[in-house]
């Protein structure tokens, strides 16, 4: 089993390879063994759909981290996916809107979405807003995404890394 260090950071984190065929970790080509950590505002936005952008914070073989900003006058159309989502508003204000009902959805406010329930959101205040969400099961279309616009390659083969994460994990691959 590979190691790679993370070179003098806070956390001491640890990186190891895996070969489980039967393993989300040998679908991202390693596995966290202690804490992951990441600095959000670093890693690359993307566009979801016209004019609203997200980006993947974590990802694990149970859930996705996610954070998606809906600009000004501006929606997620209706939809569903059969992920349980939860999440937090950070900014704005936006309304949801489901088939039968909706809801104002302000700065703190805390919301549930059972999988496969059909939503809409869309900013109705003067500012983006901006929301911290948690799907389960994982969003793999979106860690696919985001590691395609990353487009860095760890020297030793492992997966597509974020810029802030590139530079902390070393380049020695003895290890």
């Amino acid at each position: 089993m590979k190691t790679y260090r993370r070179s003098s950071t806070s956390t001491g984190l640890i990186m190891r390879r895996r070969n489980r065929p039967d393993s989300f970790k040998t679908w991202i080509g390693y596995e966290v063994t202690v804490m992951e950590t990441v600095e959000y505002e670093k890693l690359p936005k993307y566009e979801i759909i016209p004019n609203v952008q997200g980006r993947v914070l974590l990802n694990s073989e149970q859930m996705t981290f996610f954070i998606v900003e809906i600009p000004p006058g501006k929606s997620v159309p209706m939809h569903s996916h059969p992920h349980e989502q939860m999440g937090i508003c950070l900014a704005g204000e936006a309304e949801f809107t489901g088939r039968t009902e909706k809801r104002i959805v302000r700065k703190g406010m805390v919301y549930r979405l059972a999988p496969n329930e059909e939503h809409e959101v869309r900013t109705i205040g003067p500012e983006k807003s901006v929301f911290l969400d948690v799907f389960s099961p994982p969003r793999t279309e979106y860690v696919t995404k985001q590691r395609s616009i990353e487009g860095h390659m760890h020297d030793c083969g492992s997966p597509p890394v974020s810029a802030s994460a590139q530079d902390h994990i070393s380049s020695d691959c003895s290890g």
